[in-house]
């Protein structure tokens, strides 16, 4: 499944062209490089994806979304913020979480589920094997990539586990 999807895409600055008509997709797991000399567009391009500059035209998708929605989100919750609405946001960026909300439910495939506030300690150092059960990958994994310390759990859904 692609997780970037570029499609026509141009950027112009005056009458030059930085990028044009470019078109690539970038698969889950996949480490993707843009090779090329300079003024050939590779930064421009990137920051079209990061939702730093506008395209002109085509389309840009990272994980299904455009980058400018994507941030465009992220101004709009800093605008609410302290206006008391409550906002559940879903996504698999581990820097959105982290920038937008004040606290964060991690979900595993397992079912599992660990609760951290915004600003989580810094990753700590260990190791876990990969045959581990996956109880203890998770506890790990919330340790290692969270701070998080799993100590009890309530279930309150088919797959909802809120961690204390």
């Amino acid at each position: 499944m692609p997780i970037i999807e570029v499609s026509g895409l141009r950027k112009t600055y005056g009458r030059r062209r930085a990028v044009d008509d470019v078109g690539f997709t970038v698969h889950e797991g996949e480490i993707f490089g843009i090779l090329g000399p300079n003024g050939a567009g590779k930064t421009t391009a990137v920051e079209c994806l990061g939702g730093l500059r506008r395209p002109g035209a085509g389309t840009v998708r990272v994980a299904g979304l455009a980058p400018r929605a994507r941030r465009d989100t992220w101004t709009l919750i800093d605008e609410i913020r302290d206006t008391g609405v409550t906002v559940v946001l879903v996504t698999h960026s581990m820097e959105e979480a982290q920038r937008l909300c004040d606290r964060v439910a991690v979900f595993t495939p397992s079912s599992a589920v660990a609760t951290a506030p915004r600003r989580s300690p810094p990753p700590t150092n260990g190791t876990c094997s990969p045959d581990a059960p996956p109880a203890a990958l998770f506890r790990f994994s919330c340790r290692c990539l969270f701070g998080l310390r799993v100590a009890g759990r309530e279930r309150i859904a088919r797959r909802l586990y809120i961690v204390s």
